[in-house]
This record gives C-alpha cells, structure tokens and sequence, in this order.
C-alpha cells in the first residue's frame, strides 16, 4: 500500500465551506449533522440520512407551481395567498351547497334562487292582471249604474238597465226606484254584474224638503 497516500488522509467535502481531511487510523472522529430537516443516525457499519415528518423551508417549487410562506401560485393558473383565492379565469367546480350565512353558493344553488324567483314574478304579474282586470270590470259597473235612469213622477215606479265598458272589461245594471205619492221621497234599488264574474247591488233613499 502506498504510504504517502495514507498519510495525505482522506478528504471530505460538502456544497458548501471547507474541505475537512482526516488522517487514516488517528482515531478521530468525522461528525455528520443533519441540520433543521434531516436528522442521521448512525447504526452499525452505516449512517442513515432521514427526512423530518415536519419540515421548515422557505420555497417548494415543481414545474410551474411553487409553495412557499405566502400561499400556493401557478404560473399562468390559480394562486391562493393569505390574500385570498384568485382562479385566474377558471371555473371552480364541485363546489358544495352553502349552508351557512357566509358560505360560498354554487351555480345549482343560484339556478334554483333565479327559478324560484322568476316563477314568483310570473305569479305576481298574473295577480297583478287579475287585480287590474277586476279593477276594470269595477269601473264598467259604477259607469252602468250611474246610467240608471230615476223616477220622476209622483207615485210613479221606475225599472230600467244600462251599459257600462272600459278597458276591455263591460258591466250591465238594472234598478228599481219609486217616487212617493206628495213627490218628496225617493227610493232605489240597484243591482249590477260584470265580465269578471263579479255581482255588486247598492239601495238609496232621498227626500226632499224646502
């Protein structure tokens, strides 16, 4: 065996520092230090290199994507920061039904809101037509009864009917009036009945004095 070559030692080095030499055979001892994420172990004839479960480093990066203290972000793609989430344009999908008051919806959720709310509008508009048709009908009999005609003739009964038509709707109205004998009471009774199905009646009396 060459003896210059054994008393050169043997030479260490690492990625960094110094290169550290240990002779051969003075018995000194070569460390090997793991650091804050690897921790080694020597056993038997070998030193084992292992990989903490909780590791502490500044920046994970594979391909596009990199971790690191500020969140996870994607070249071109999605990123979420202690910011927030930014979807760079993409769809966010399988997302659950919301249930709390600060949860986030998804699209079945606000398509059974924009259905639900549209078949109230659709029922709302037909109410609204119906109050509006019956509004109409109203209007045709308060204009068929004012055209009843009275009595007018002392001791005289008077039966007579009108027509009345507005907006689409129409009403008729038959009344019944008498006029007392000395000419100062009257009386009147009315009855009307629309396009709408609606019936009405109104009864009145007067008198005449100087």
């Amino acid at each position: 065996m060459n003896k210059d070559k054994i008393d050169a030692g043997l030479n260490f080095g690492a990625d960094s520092g110094a290169t550290i030499n240990k002779p051969v055979g003075d018995g000194s001892v070569l460390s090997f230090t793991g650091g804050n994420n690897i921790t080694t172990t020597a056993a038997g004839s070998s030193i084992k290199f292992d990989l903490n479960g909780d590791i502490n480093i500044d920046s994970v990066k594979t391909g596009n994507t990199t971790i690191n203290n500020n969140g996870v972000s994607i070249v071109g793609g999605p990123s979420m920061t202690a910011s927030g989430i930014n979807a760079a344009g993409n769809k966010i999908t399988d997302v659950a039904d919301g249930m709390a008051p600060r949860d986030a919806v998804n699209m079945g959720q606000l398509d059974a809101v924009s259905q639900r709310l549209g078949n109230n509008m659709n029922e709302l508009g037909y109410k609204i037509g119906e109050v509006e048709d019956d509004a109409n009908a109203g209007i045709s009999a308060a204009m068929a009864m004012s055209s009843l005609p009275q009595a007018y003739i002392a001791g005289k009964s008077l039966i007579g009917g009108g027509i009345g038509t507005y907006n689409g709707e129409s009403a008729v109205a038959i009344g019944f009036s008498k006029l007392s004998n000395d000419g100062r009471w009257v009386m009147k009774v009315n009855g009307t009945a629309d396009t709408q199905g609606n019936a009405g009646g109104s009864i009145g009396a007067g008198f005449h004095f100087d």
